[in-house]
């Protein structure tokens, strides 16, 4: 990793404001481009784990939509961009998006990785892995990669690839999750897991050339020798006309301060032990049972969405709590949030949910 990288153009990049109208390329080239210095014109290869390209029966490549805007806001500095990402092949998802109907990202290139089930797929699809991710290095000139993927961390593999094949490396830190939940009574398997984790993390870190963390605590954990080479920014892509006007928040907070009725709040995210899902709904039963006067909806999607529905139904939650399914991120979501009177984000991995900014 001995090439020089544009440090100041990736930060200044990194820090502009999002939001301004789509650009064509040559609209992006000119100087007068107003909200963004030159764009990176060279290939950068992106690898990313833990979101899926989906192809269907018919060949098409789908995609998360709330990933698909933020590699549409990505597309707009990054003209070259190479995404390596897990192939997995079957029906759309609900609110996925095509890669080729939406302008900013039919110009992607594509590298299908391997999709393992769990880590001992992981580990037995690893060299095949590796070789793809090689040719995929050969045609890049920038690497982005993070130490959070699964079931294995991009970085633990791309760091010893670009020892062998040097590439400017810019790592990403948005959670935590491998670190212990204070009150948690981890088994030996989980510390062990959470140690390596941390050490191996940390050497990744300290062997890139830039990096990015969602709040200031990452940074000074994991890059304590090179702090100048991280820089803090907020995990969010939030579009000028999502946000409110003082005067129209106002409005809002005064209308719901005077409505009568039950206090409503409201959860949105994945439904995971990660996220507390299973937390609240406790807090939740003993809310209820305790007298309290509260509608509670869950938006959101996972694999305990079944274990959630059921709790609501032996509880005796049916009259407080309510099962919404998802809502595609944009202006039909934000103006749903603005329904409730508080959300509530009971995490416990160590993250910075974009939600709290969305709120």
């Amino acid at each position: 990793m001995n090439a020089p990288l544009p440090i100041d153009r990736i930060v200044a990049e990194a820090k502009a404001p999002h939001g301004a109208p789509r650009r064509s390329d040559a609209d992006r080239e000119r100087a007068s481009e107003p909200d963004l210095p030159a764009p990176i014109s060279e290939p950068y290869l992106l690898v990313l784990f833990s979101v899926p390209f989906i192809v269907d029966a018919a060949g098409r490549r789908w995609i998360d939509a709330l990933w698909a805007k933020d590699l549409a806001e990505h597309t707009r500095y990054i003209h070259r961009l190479i995404l390596a990402s897990p192939r997995r092949d079957g029906p759309a998802p609900a609110h996925a998006i095509a890669l080729d109907e939406s302008p900013a990202l039919a110009g992607i290139t594509c590298v299908d990785l391997p999709a393992p089930r769990n880590l001992l797929s992981a580990l037995a699809m690893l060299p095949r892995t590796a070789a793809i991710l090689w040719k995929a290095i050969g045609a890049a000139r920038f690497v982005h990669a993070g130490v959070a993927g699964w079931p294995i961390p991009e970085a633990w593999i791309m760091v010893p690839l670009l020892r062998l094949r040097p590439r400017p490396l810019y790592l990403n830190v948005e959670s935590a999750f491998w670190r212990l939940v204070p009150g948690e009574r981890p088994t030996l398997r989980r510390r062990l897991r959470a140690w390596l984790s941390e050490q191996l993390n940390r050497a990744c870190m300290e062997r890139c050339d830039f990096a990015m963390f969602t709040h200031e605590g990452y940074r000074g954990s994991l890059m304590p020798r090179h702090p100048e080479r991280g820089h803090v920014g907020e995990a969010s892509w939030i579009d000028d006309a999502d946000v409110l006007s003082p005067a129209d928040a106002h409005a809002g907070a005064e209308r719901r301060r005077h409505r009568a009725g039950p206090l409503r709040l409201v959860f949105a995210g994945r439904l995971t032990r990660e996220k507390g899902v299973e937390l609240l709904l406790n807090a939740a039963a003993q809310a209820a049972h305790a007298g309290a006067w509260f509608e509670l909806d869950l938006f959101g999607d996972g694999p305990l969405a079944a274990a959630c529905a059921e709790t609501i139904r032996t509880q005796g939650l049916a009259a407080s709590v309510r099962m919404r399914g998802t809502l595609p991120y944009g202006a039909s979501f934000f103006a749903a949030l603005r329904e409730f009177d508080a959300l509530l984000v009971p995490t416990l991995s160590d993250e910075q949910p974009r939600i709290v900014f969305d709120a």
